[in-house]
This record gives structure tokens, C-alpha cells and sequence, in this order.
């Protein structure tokens, strides 16, 4: 009759693998991405703010163009009743060298929002694996609590019927009844988490999340560590990460603004031709500018030149936090790797210690109890390890995009990892 409980135990164990068996596509995070490409408001607003921000190029082209204009005009003589039509056409040209400061000060804009863009793009993606690796790691706690729950309970009929034989205490049947509403409190708790992780991806996609998603198990084969020197990915970050681009198309905006700027303080110009219909063509070249302002423009001036260094100065707290944070995403590698080495031999001992105490329970050197603890040691051991196995993954995708080199690709390659 013993030997029931190594089975128990068996299916105790196996299960938790058994549950991250594929019950969707083999492209579940390319799918949940492309639904969150679709319908994630925050990224459809920063699209349409980037597309306002390119016209920003042809607002200030057009300033550099000629102006064509015409005009009629028809008169009416109420004494004679004759009438009389002329009209006029003309070509202007405005001489203005802030104009051309302005046209760069556009490209420059414009190129910040496409580097705001792709990064908007790019934490999509990153949030993405984020808000699905969350839900799985609950799955996994989840499907333990219910492995769990259903060996105490038989074990709880098991010592109930052992008691009735005068074989248990009534302080062992209190344990494990005990033992079994801990559990189930532990379940509530666990699917409360699922749900608020459910929740978050939900808000990305639009779409509701009630079946359970593929995960990865204890076998499955995570991807190395490129590098875990410091150097190697700060170099990368420098070229590639999207945030310090656009600040660095910040530094250049805010420059050619100061020079449009600077550049009111020169006369502007206008030439125009224009043909009329009633008297001879002309061609006017006109010059203005201002003798005193009050100090309107060298203030102005000096503002624009102000925010000019004050950008070349939040650049290089950009470049210094995202330094720190390659650092200390490194650091967490490097500790979660270690985590991964102790669990794992914390499971190895976990699973020799139950099969020392089965075998005990069966020569009937110990308990039930002491039975059910040893299964339950060995099932929370497993959700540590594999919650840190998912930890990695994250971690990779958090240093991917501190680099900028997080893309498409490694939603797919983590796709595959689903099928394994």
C-alpha cells in the first residue's frame, strides 16, 4: 500500500513539466507582438505624433520656395455703364538665412521622432516577452499549487483512514488538513497574480487571455550569455541604442534652433517680379530689418543657446544611466545564473531526499507528513528554478534593448523555445 505514495509523488513531479506542453501556435509571442503592433494606443499615438512631426520638414521648405500669386480685378463705371478688367501675377522670393537654420532644425526633429519611434517599437517588443513571461511564470506556480493540492488531499484521505485504524494521531490529521488550506490559499493568491498579468498584456493586444499560454520547462535549452563584460556591451549601446540617438538628434535640433534664432538679428529680404495687365511689369527687391528691438533677440538668443548646452548636458546623463543600467543588468546575469546553479542542486537534493523518505515511510520509519512535506519541497524548488530559467530570458531581453539590438528575430527565436 505504501507504494502509492511514490506514485503520487512521481506525478507530482512530472507534472509540473507536463504543463507547459504547446496548447497554441509555435509562434505565440510573434502573434501576441503583431496583435499588440495593431491595437497598443501608446504606439498608434507616437505614430501619429511622428507623422505630424515630419511635416515639420515641408513647413519649413517651403519657406525657401518661391511664392506664385495672382489677383483681378473688374470695375464698374455707374455713369457710363462701361466696365473695365485687369489682373496681376507674381513671383516672390524670401532671402531669409534663418529659414535655412529652420529647414535643419526640421531634418533634425524629424530624426529624433524616428529614433523615439523604433524605440516606442522596440519596448513593444520587449514588453511583450515581459507581460507573456509573466503569465507563464503564474502558470507555473499555478500548476504546481494544484499538483500539490491534489497529493495532500489523497494523502489527507490516506491518514484520515490511518487514524480511523488508530495508525495516525489526530495532530498529523490537523497537519495536513492544514496543510491543504495553505494551499488553497496559496492557488487564490497565485491566480489573483495571473489575472493581473493577464490583464497587462491584454491592455497591449486587446485581446483576453483565458487559456493557458506554451511555456518553457526544466529541460529546455536557454540561450548563452554573448558577454557579460561591461565594455563589449557598452560599445554596442553607444552605436545602436535607440534613446541616445535621439537625444544626440535632440543636441542637434536644439543647435539649429539657437542658429535660426541668432539668425533674426540679420535683414531679410524679398524679391518679386510681377506682370500686370494694365501697366508695365515690375521687379522689386525689398530690404528690412530691425535697428533696435530692445534686446528682443539677443535674449531670445541666448535662451536657445542656454537649452542648447542643457541638452548636451541631459545627453551625457542619458549616456551615464544607461551605462549604469548595462552594469547592472550584467550584475543581475551573473547572480541569476548563479541562482539557477544553487537551485538546480537544490532540486537535486530535494529529489533525494523524498526518495529517502518514501523509502523510510515504507520501512515505516516515518510519517505521511513527513512525506507530503518532502513532495511539496521538491514542487516549490522546481517553480523557483523554473521562474529563474524565465528570469534569464527576460534579463537577455532587457540587456537587448538597452543596446538596441533587441528586434523581431528574437521574438521568434523565443517561439522556438516554446517548442522544445
Amino acid at each position: 500500500m505504501r507504494a502509492f505514495y511514490s506514485f503520487t509523488s512521481s506525478c507530482l513531479t512530472a507534472g509540473l513539466c507536463l504543463a507547459f506542453s504547446s496548447t497554441l501556435s509555435a509562434q505565440a509571442l510573434q502573434h501576441q507582438y503583431q496583435l499588440a503592433l495593431d491595437n497598443d494606443p501608446a504606439l498608434l499615438a507616437s505614430e501619429q505624433r511622428h507623422q505630424s512631426v515630419k511635416q515639420l520638414s515641408n513647413i519649413a521648405e517651403a519657406a525657401l520656395k518661391p511664392v506664385l500669386s495672382a489677383g483681378t480685378t473688374q470695375s464698374l463705371k455707374l455713369a457710363s455703364g462701361t466696365s473695365s478688367d485687369s489682373y496681376n501675377a507674381s513671383v516672390a522670393m524670401n532671402l531669409r538665412i534663418d529659414a535655412i537654420y529652420a529647414a535643419e532644425s526640421a531634418e533634425a526633429s524629424i530624426k529624433q521622432s524616428t529614433f523615439n519611434l523604433r524605440a516606442n517599437r522596440q519596448k513593444l517588443i520587449a514588453d511583450t516577452i515581459k507581460n507573456y513571461f509573466s503569465i507563464v511564470k503564474q502558470q507555473t506556480q499555478i500548476n504546481s499549487i494544484l499538483a500539490q493540492i491534489k497529493s495532500a488531499q489523497q494523502s489527507l484521505s490516506r491518514i484520515q483512514k490511518q487514524n480511523q485504524l488508530g495508525l495516525a494521531t489526530q495532530v498529523q490529521v490537523a497537519d495536513v488538513e492544514n496543510n491543504v488550506q495553505q494551499l488553497n490559499l496559496s492557488l487564490l493568491q497565485a491566480q489573483q497574480s495571473l489575472q493581473e498579468a493577464r490583464y497587462n498584456l491584454t491592455l497591449s493586444t486587446g485581446e483576453v487571455i483565458n487559456q493557458e499560454l506554451p511555456g518553457i520547462n526544466l529541460t529546455t535549452s536557454l540561450p548563452d550569455n554573448e558577454s557579460l563584460e561591461l565594455d563589449y556591451w557598452w560599445e554596442q549601446a553607444k552605436q545602436n541604442n535607440l534613446s541616445l540617438l535621439a537625444a544626440t538628434a535632440g543636441v542637434q535640433k536644439a543647435y539649429h534652433d539657437y542658429e535660426q534664432v541668432d539668425a533674426g538679428k540679420y535683414p531679410t529680404g524679398t524679391v518679386a517680379g510681377t506682370h500686370y495687365s494694365h501697366q508695365s511689369d515690375t521687379i522689386t527687391l525689398s530690404i528690412s530689418g530691425k535697428l533696435y528691438d530692445g534686446g528682443l533677440n539677443q535674449a531670445q538668443t541666448q535662451q536657445a543657446r542656454l537649452n542648447w548646452l542643457a541638452n548636451q548636458e541631459d545627453l551625457k546623463v542619458r549616456q551615464r544611466s544607461v551605462k549604469q543600467q548595462i552594469d547592472s543588468m550584467l550584475y543581475n546575469l551573473r547572480n541569476n545564473d548563479e541562482q539557477i546553479t544553487l537551485q538546480q542542486s537544490l532540486l537535486d537534493t530535494a529529489e533525494f531526499s523524498l526518495a529517502a523518505t518514501q523509502k523510510e515511510y515504507e520501512l515505516g520509519v516515518t510519517d505521511l507528513v513527513a512525506v507530503l512535506e518532502a513532495e511539496q519541497k521538491v514542487a516549490t524548488t522546481e517553480v523557483n528554478l523554473i521562474k529563474s530559467r524565465y528570469d534569464q530570458i527576460m534579463l537577455q531581453t532587457n540587456l537587448k534593448m538597452l543596446v538596441g539590438s533587441l528586434n523581431d528575430n528574437d521574438l521568434g527565436a523565443l517561439d522556438r523555445l516554446l517548442d522544445e
